[in-house]
């Protein structure tokens, strides 16, 4: 993994060395995760594997359980098998599949939560999905997304 992909996922999501995960680069004063946080079910999905790695890694190191996966299929088998409470989108997914995604999880979670990832800033929060974070606002916004905290 070269340097400069470190600097621009560290940026999202975390930096991690072969002997640690290092959280270290969050805001001054402000904890990864609440001192009590809900344990959620989390499916996440998208096509690019160091980022879904590090994705996942931020994710359950706040006690959650996370499946992920880069194949679209498998994310609506896996959707079908089991309730969970957030559906993770990264903006790898193409719309189509993102929409389809979407209206299965309603389907089968209507209570779950979901968070899309954008690799650039927008205004307003698609009606479809109950949050939205941008990538380079740090693993606090994703993981208060996932929580369901407000920005």
């Amino acid at each position: 993994m070269s340097a400069a992909f470190l600097a621009h996922i560290g940026a999202f999501a975390l930096l991690v060395s072969s002997s640690s995960l290092v959280l270290g680069a969050l805001s001054p004063g402000r904890a990864l995760v609440s001192a009590q946080p809900i344990r959620r079910s989390v499916i996440s999905v998208g096509l690019l594997p160091k980022l879904m790695s590090l994705r996942e890694q931020v994710v359950s190191s706040a006690g959650n359980i996370v499946y992920t996966t880069m194949d679209l299929h498998e994310a609506v088998a896996k959707i079908d098998e089991g309730a969970y409470d957030v559906l993770l989108l990264c903006y790898s997914v193409q719309d189509e599949w993102r929409q389809r995604l979407i209206a299965h999880f309603r389907e089968h979670s209507p209570k779950g939560r979901i968070v899309a990832i954008t690799n650039y800033p927008i205004t307003e929060t698609p009606k479809e999905v109950d949050e939205l974070v941008y990538g380079v606002e740090g693993p606090e916004a994703l993981m208060d997304a996932i929580q369901g905290k407000a920005a």
